[in-house]
């Protein structure tokens, strides 16, 4: 029974996931593998400017909508477009130091060492601003399929630094959300659901099997009654499948996609209704699926 339920999880995230780049075209969904490479990498900007005493942050903007998902990569785009233009204009201003610090010289980076192509969906680049840029700064991997969740700014304040003064906007993947699923703690499953505000009133139950996760937490509102399940993707990505009330399992209908913003390869896997039977049984015993 546990092979099944292994083999039945594997399937269901794979077969019934359809992914899309943030404009909406159909790509290879991303693996555990790509996440892996995000989340280290994720791992060591964040912890550069966040435990850096250089630096200090002055906000964070999170990324929701699609049109903000699409501006992250455009301005990408721009910034790398601006690279050579802002690097002659920055060259012919006269900038007077009164601070009479003495500090190293600063020294400039080649376009290759500010983005550098991967893949058809993966590169390397740094910082938005790119006036002043610190090469010390491990370089951010971005991925067309895995949307960054905020864009942080920072400045340094080391006055001794060669970099003082650098203004950094960096869109920035959060380790514990391009962390794969599998291999999140409690504590940061949790942590996760707060970043997506998720209400929990209730204990967290997680059913964690191979790379899908469902959690049960009581919705904050909801003009449906019961219990929300949520279905995990091996990237994990989370979206509402059904409802549970009084041993009744209700799936969400065609019509209520967008009040419950429904994710693709949740709609995908909610219009086979002998796997979704097989999946809600496997997981909660012998509950009643309700199709219509």
């Amino acid at each position: 029974m546990k092979a099944y339920l292994v083999i039945l999880m594997m399937w269901t995230s794979s077969a019934f996931c359809q992914c899309y780049d943030i404009y909406g075209k159909k790509v290879n969904c991303p693996n555990m593998d790509d996440s892996l490479i995000i989340y280290h990498n994720a791992l060591k900007v964040f912890e550069f400017y966040n435990n850096n005493k250089s630096y200090k942050k002055l906000r964070t903007i999170e990324v929701k909508t699609d049109n903000e998902k699409r501006d992250v990569y455009e301005m990408l785009e721009s910034a790398r477009n601006s690279f050579y233009a802002i690097r002659k204009e920055f060259s012919t201003r006269k900038i007077i130091d009164t601070s009479n610090v003495k500090r190293p010289k600063y020294i400039d980076i080649t376009y290759d060492q500010y983005y550098h192509k991967i893949d058809g969906y993966r590169f390397y680049q740094r910082e938005l601003e790119n006036q002043i840029i610190n090469s010390v700064a491990p370089i951010s991997i971005y991925d067309f399929r895995i949307i960054p969740f905020v864009v942080n700014e920072y400045k340094c304040v080391d006055s001794t630094s060669s970099f003082f003064g650098d203004l950094v906007n960096l869109p920035l993947y959060l380790p514990v959300m391009v962390k794969p699923v599998s291999l999140l703690t409690p504590e940061e499953i949790i942590e996760k659901n707060e970043l997506l505000h998720i209400e929990i009133t209730k204990s967290l139950v997680p059913t964690i099997v191979n790379t899908a996760v469902v959690e049960i937490h009581q919705k904050k509102s909801s003009s449906i009654g019961g219990t929300p399940v949520y279905l995990y993707n091996r990237t994990g990505s989370s979206s509402i499948i059904g409802f549970l009330d009084n041993r009744i399992f209700r799936k969400i209908r065609p019509e209520e996609y967008k009040e419950f913003v429904v994710m693709k390869y949740a709609q995908e896997f909610l219009q086979n209704n002998d796997m979704v039977e097989k999946f809600v049984k496997s997981l909660y015993g012998e509950y009643y699926v309700i199709f219509d």
